[in-house]
């Protein structure tokens, strides 16, 4: 978190002011002119505490300056014999391993913040998402409700109804897996598995949502199996979250492509689609949990991809994104082990 001038300008105020009192205190009782280190010390605890690491760099080196210039030999001069030598060398040492403490601490505090604050935009875009699912069941069972309809429109509104219902079962259980995977209870059931027939399957499933949103959706395969050892579960669950994504952040009418090919040691599975793209300084964030919720967006909770990743490390591989920019598509690819060849 940048601080602002004024916030540094008053924590280097509080630096000069506690090693300001530590001179006169120390000079004033005579004990501690004999251990003119203690008031030092706490001026720099004091200006971590309250003012954080950089005031506490700042304290540090005042407070060395004031030592030499002040209480060690000669006075009021720089320079000093080998033991005050090593003793304010320690004394430097000490400050800035408080300050480095300190900084650790406020980067800790700053994940937390940050992570509570998804948390709550998490739950806000949620319910947003659950009335998205529920509005078109309930408006489904109005109108069968009041009967008079034509067998085809009457299965019209009952696929639609079905159809938001496995949407929403499908986020409720991507919700629970993102729990048991950050929990790290979340189990892989692993297997021989052809790749390709999973990644048809899943492309199956996801055909007739990408095709009501108006997209081509086109799969390229190798022409042989590409065995695993995975849970096919899981890799289907990683192929749907992508095309789902792809098919949310892309305009009617535009293109989805699903890839998968034989890399030395590797399998690759990419989805390119022709969408909205993603800016620079959000394709490092765009895998961590409830990165969508954070930036505002109603599409999605930005739990998916979390999965997606998490998912692929569990199988040994990782997750990586690309885009050129908003407005230019993106591309997801992910990385999943072979099998090593028998001896």
């Amino acid at each position: 978190m940048r601080m602002s001038f004024l916030s540094l300008l008053s924590r280097g105020g509080l630096a000069i002011v506690s090693v300001a009192l530590a001179v006169p205190l120390t000079s004033l009782l005579p004990p501690l002119e004999q251990a003119p280190y203690a008031l030092f010390f706490a001026a720099v605890v004091v200006s971590a505490w309250y003012g954080g690491s950089w005031a506490s760099l700042l304290a540090t080196a005042l407070s060395a300056l004031a030592l030499d210039l002040f209480f060690l030999p000669p006075i009021y001069a720089l320079g000093a014999d080998r033991a005050d030598a090593v003793r304010l060398a320690a004394f430097l040492v000490a400050g800035a391993l408080i300050g480095l403490l300190q900084a650790t601490r406020e980067r800790a505090e700053e994940a937390l913040l940050q992570r509570e604050r998804r948390r709550g935009e998490f739950l806000t875009v949620m319910a947003h998402e659950l009335r998205n699912f529920l509005a078109p069941v309930m408006g489904a069972v109005r109108v069968l409700r009041r009967g008079g309809m034509r067998a085809p429109e009457a299965e019209r509104c009952l696929a639609m109804a079905e159809r938001q219902a496995q949407d929403m079962a499908r986020l409720i259980n991507d919700l629970l897996d993102a729990a048991r995977l950050e929990q790290g209870k979340l189990r892989l059931c692993k297997r021989p598995v052809d790749l390709t027939a999973t990644i048809r399957a899943a492309v199956e499933a996801a055909r007739p949502g990408a095709e009501a949103r108006g997209h081509t959706l086109t799969v390229d395969l190798p022409p042989g199996p590409l065995r695993l050892e995975a849970d096919p579960t899981r890799l289907e669950q990683i192929l749907l979250n992508l095309l789902t994504n792809a098919a949310k952040y892309t305009e009617p009418g535009g293109h989805i492509a699903v890839t998968a090919e034989h890399a030395p040691g590797e399998a690759v599975l990419r989805v390119r689609d022709t969408g909205m793209g993603i800016a620079a300084e959000k394709l490092a964030h765009v895998f961590d949990l409830f990165a969508q919720a954070e930036a505002g967006t109603s599409e999605g909770l930005g739990v998916g991809l979390s999965l997606v990743r998490g998912l692929a490390r569990l199988h040994g591989g990782d997750a990586t994104a690309r885009s050129d920019g908003p407005g230019r598509g993106s591309e997801f690819i992910v990385r999943l082990p072979l099998p090593r060849p028998s001896a």
